[in-house]
Parts: structure tokens; sequence; C-alpha cells
């Protein structure tokens, strides 16, 4: 029970640090030239739909990245209950990213595509575990 739920918070963990590192690059790359009052939803929502289709692609993938690697780790961590741990580290990211998403305005697009696939991408993270692949010959 408690190496599941270290697998839990472990990938939780992962999954965030990586979408926060690839967020990171995004907005060095595309960020505003000035700073932004980001408590103001009017300036954020200005910003948002005058970023460049890229930034918006690179937050999407930061998502898809992250929910990947949160649920490689979460079963890696405890491959016994890998599936089980990788789909609740996909509904912890999809809980976090709709906390995002509510916070700053996004495009519809945006959102369809990150709710859709945080939880199912976790569950690829299992799949890609190389203890999956190779189970029958670990014995």
């Amino acid at each position: 029970m408690i190496r599941s739920i270290l697998a839990i918070l472990g990938g939780f963990i992962a999954g965030i640090l990586v979408i926060a590192l690839v967020e990171f690059l995004d907005y060095k790359m595309y960020g505003p030239a000035e700073l932004l009052d980001y408590t103001n939803k009017d300036t954020m929502r200005h910003f948002i739909t005058n970023l460049p289709f890229l930034a918006l692609l690179i937050l999407c993938f930061a998502v898809f990245l992250g929910s990947i690697v949160g649920g490689f780790v979460a079963s890696q961590i405890n491959f016994e209950s890998g599936e089980t741990n990788s789909i609740i580290v996909g509904v912890l990211l999809l809980i976090t990213v709709v906390a995002y998403l509510l916070q700053i305005p996004h495009p519809m697009w945006f959102w369809l595509v990150c709710l859709v696939t945080c939880v199912p991408l976790s569950y690829l993270g299992y799949f890609i575990d190389s203890s999956y692949l190779y189970k029958d010959t670990i014995d």
C-alpha cells in the first residue's frame, strides 16, 4: 500500500515537473517582452489569444509528455499495481490541468485536447514501461 502511494506521488511529481519544464521553455521562447499582470483575466486572455499556434501546441506537448512520464514513473516504482497507479496519476494530472485551464483562459480546442489525453497517455506510460514488455523474462 505504501509503495503504491509512493508510486502515485512519484509519478504525479514527475509529470508536473516535466510539464513545468516544457512550459518554462515555451515561456522563454514565446513569453511576453514586458511584464504582464497575471491577475487580470482580460490581459491574460489578450496574451493567450495572440500567442502563435506553435506556442499552444508546445503547451499541449507539455501535457502529453508529462502524462506519459507520470504513468511511466508510477509503474516503474510499483509495477504490481502499475496499471492502477498510472490511471490514478493521469486523473491527478487531469485535475491539475483543469485547475490550470480555469485560471488562465485558453482556446476550446486546447481544452478538449488536454482533457481527452491526460488519462490515456498516462496509461500509455504504463505500457512503455520496459518491465511490462519483458515481464515474462524477469522471473
